[in-house]
């Protein structure tokens, strides 16, 4: 079952549909960088089908946006 969600970004003024994230993306992440910001743009990227340049680009606001439905995916699974 893949579990999406499509969420608008005000800043950015466009949708993007994010993905949970699987435990790959996860492992990646953790071991591409020890920073904890550069971590979750990493996931981002992933979940969302972007680029780290692109999410690296994207207003606090908007990343705010697409952390809190990834961290919302992840709070899912632990109720599983």
């Amino acid at each position: 079952m893949t579990r999406s969600k499509t969420v608008k970004l005000e800043v950015a003024n466009k949708e993007v549909t994010i993905h949970a994230p699987t435990v790959g993306v996860i492992i990646n992440a953790s071991e591409s960088s020890k920073n904890e910001v550069a971590q979750g743009a990493a996931v981002a990227a992933a979940c969302c089908n972007m680029t780290e340049t692109e999410i690296r680009a994207l207003d606090a606001l908007d990343f705010n946006v697409i952390q809190k439905v990834i961290t919302d995916f992840l709070g899912q699974a632990a109720q599983e």
